[in-house]
């Protein structure tokens, strides 16, 4: 993107916020990315995070190293314990998935159209439909760290071209706090921070409580399940589970949470991932800041320090950008992947980048007030 395009800020930089003591040290400068990746179970778990993390906000002088505030769940399951025990996704016999695949199209088929497809299944399943299936269950069995239908998922899911706002990207809304908490956006947001923070360092500390699908919690969602599961070795502690009708699921995807982003590549998109970076990224007004939430010992700051980083972003007076780069996030995959290639031979923008897409999570403080749904989203 050349220099005067139409896009503000064609030099990204970023805005570097640090809280201290006596106030904040801040560098006015931009920057430009955008990504979310989570899952339905964790909006369920940070909402429960969030109002946990009220008290804590009430006490913004918080000892930044008490263990309570530092990890939202302290297990006595290790997070990835279930993980070696899983059972692979099985491949269905050929038969099988000829027949659920001609189940599959029959609604959208006349009688014509349906009997030249099964014609077409049938000369497909006693020829090359054998030997791909041979094949298939040869690099099934070299392969046991994975599932068979991973790496075509994953393929499918990164070669999608369209833009990925509204098409692809999942996102959550919270309820109000109750009338005894402030609703007002710093203090939500400042929640949002810490709970989200406290969240990622019980997973990197492998004491984030497992994913287990209790089908009769009562029984099994209990001090000695908990007792016992953490006593044994993970496969033989998923049998356990499994005969008490305890179910562990699959956490690979945890890994991915945090600190990464999908880059808009020609043809495929890929996943870049940046485990030492501490700062999360704020959006306010088509400006991007970089705020770090995590010491160099990797404890969390105060919620002192992360109301005061948020508040001073909120008090940044600069008009609202009239065409951020920002907006080029939106467009589809390969013209977004142009326009990032000549974004990085501006001088300086690559470390930017690299400092964005490394960044925890992006927050959004913008002030758009709608009550119109499609506005919303």
């Amino acid at each position: 993107m050349p220099r005067g395009s139409g896009f503000d800020n064609s030099v990204i930089a970023v805005a570097a916020v640090c809280s201290k003591q006596a106030g904040i040290d801040y560098d006015i400068e931009v920057a430009d990315s955008f990504l979310t990746k989570m899952k339905a179970k964790l909006g369920d778990r940070l909402e429960f995070s969030q109002r946990s993390s009220e008290k804590i906000n009430n006490n913004r002088d918080q000892e930044p190293h008490d263990m309570a505030y530092q990890f939202l769940e302290r297990s006595k399951i290790p997070t990835m314990h279930f993980q070696d025990g899983l059972p692979r996704l099985p491949i269905p016999k050929l038969k099988y998935t000829c027949q659920n695949y001609l189940n599959g199209i029959r609604p959208f088929l006349n009688d014509e159209q349906f009997d030249a497809a099964k014609k077409l299944v049938d000369d497909f399943r006693h020829s090359s439909g054998e030997r791909l299936n041979r094949e298939l269950i040869l690099w099934y069995r070299r392969n046991k760290h994975t599932s068979y239908i991973a790496e075509p998922w994953f393929d499918m899911y990164f070669r999608y071209r369209a833009a990925l706002p509204i098409n692809q990207n999942p996102f959550l809304v919270w309820k109000p706090y109750n009338e005894s908490f402030n609703n007002d956006q710093l203090s939500v947001a400042t929640n949002i921070v810490i709970s989200a923070c406290r969240f990622k360092r019980s997973l990197d500390y492998n004491c984030l409580q497992p994913e287990v699908y209790h089908l009769h919690p009562n029984k099994s969602n209990t001090p000695f399940f908990r007792n016992i599961c953490s006593r044994l070795p993970g496969k033989l502690a998923w049998l356990i589970a499994f005969l008490m009708k305890a179910f562990p699921l699959d956490m690979s995807q945890y890994s991915f949470l945090f600190n990464t982003t999908r880059i808009p590549v020609m043809i495929k998109d890929q996943l870049n991932t940046n485990r030492s970076s501490k700062c999360i990224i704020v959006l306010r007004r088509g400006y991007f800041y970089s705020l770090t939430v995590f010491r160099k010992d990797g404890s969390l700051i105060s919620p002192a320090e992360i109301h005061a980083s948020l508040e001073y972003i909120l008090k940044d007076n600069r008009p609202v950008a009239e065409n951020p780069v920002g907006l080029l996030t939106t467009v589809d995959r390969e013209q977004w992947s142009l326009l990032r290639s000549q974004l990085l031979m501006i001088d300086g923008n690559e470390r930017s980048l690299l400092t964005i897409d490394g960044g925890l999570f992006v927050l959004n403080l913008d002030e758009l007030q709608s009550i119109d749904p499609e506005t919303m989203v």
